[in-house]
Parts: structure tokens; C-alpha cells; sequence
């Protein structure tokens, strides 16, 4: 072999155990320990393509196995993947309980603060008008507080003018 052949094989080397090999092809594992005895291959350890055509392994089969353990990963990927998901939604459903039980919470607090805020709103409206009125019976008072000021300013000047006092019935 030349230096460039060594390369080839020793790059191509591929590591099967020998049920691996017996399950590709559709042997029994003595078939195989027996082709491996009689062409003088040594397994339990990496063999070249060429070591495994001579136990009856093609590029076919060995292309298929290939696939299917690909296929086997990317299974495996998949299904790792799907649980993940599951995990996930499982624990989006817990959050989203969650959140939906503190908005109901929310609400009813919020609609039990609306409600006192209406009350106080009515309370509000009512101390406004008591205070309305009570400065309009102020301003009233004031006015006739004035008036009565100004009706003793002219009784005053109305007792230099004598006053003839009342007649009783009993003076007549």
C-alpha cells in the first residue's frame, strides 16, 4: 500500500460492535465472528471499509445504518424536544392560572376601591352644597345684619323726633 492508500483506509475506519454488524446485515453474531475468522478480520475494535465488505457489509448498508442512526438522533432530538415543550406549556398553564386568579383579585379590588371612590365622590358633592348654602344663609345674615344697622341708624335719628308712646286698649 502507498503512503496515500494508508490515509484513505485509516480516514474511512469506522468502529461497529459486532451485534451492530450482525443486525446490519441480518446475520447471527457467530455468522459474523465465523466470516471474521476466516477472512482475518479482528473485531472488537475499528475496521476499515474494506474489513467490512469482507464480513458482507456494503456502502448500501452501511449508507441505511447511517441514516438510521441519524434518523435515531434526530428522533431522539425530536422527542427530547417535545418534552421540553410539554415542560413549558405545563409551566406557561401554571403562570397563566396564576395570573388569572390575580386579575380576578385585581378586579374585585378595584371594584371595591370604584365603589368607595363613589362614595366619597357623593360625600364630596354633598359637603359642597351644605357648604353653598351655608355661605348664602352667611351672606344672607350679613345683609340683614346690615339692614338692621342701618334701621337703628335711622331710629336714632328718629328718637331726637318725639315719640308719642303706644295707647293700651285700657287708654281709651
Amino acid at each position: 500500500m502507498t503512503q496515500e492508500n494508508k490515509n484513505v483506509t485509516t480516514t474511512n475506519k469506522r468502529q461497529f460492535t459486532v451485534t451492530e454488524i450482525a443486525k446490519m446485515i441480518g446475520i447471527s453474531r457467530s455468522t459474523v465472528y465465523q466470516r471474521a475468522e476466516k477472512n482475518g478480520v479482528k473485531l472488537g475494535g475499528e475496521l476499515t471499509e474494506e474489513e467490512l465488505e469482507t464480513l458482507g457489509v456494503t456502502n448500501d448498508v452501511l449508507e441505511r445504518h447511517t441514516y438510521k442512526n441519524d434518523d435515531t438522533d434526530l428522533l431522539q432530538e425530536l422527542q427530547s424536544e417535545v418534552e421540553r415543550l410539554r415542560s413549558e406549556n405545563v409551566s406557561i398553564k401554571t403562570n397563566n392560572d396564576i395570573l388569572n386568579n390575580s386579575n380576578v383579585t385585581l378586579t374585585r379590588e378595584l371594584d371595591a376601591k370604584n365603589a368607595q371612590i363613589e362614595k366619597h365622590q357623593t360625600a364630596l358633592e354633598h359637603e359642597q352644597a351644605l357648604h353653598l348654602s351655608a355661605i348664602r344663609q352667611l351672606e344672607q345674615a350679613k345683609d340683614e345684619l346690615k339692614a338692621l344697622e342701618s334701621g337703628e341708624q335711622e331710629t336714632e335719628s328718629q328718637s331726637d323726633v318725639k315719640i308719642k308712646p303706644k295707647k293700651h286698649w285700657w287708654q281709651f
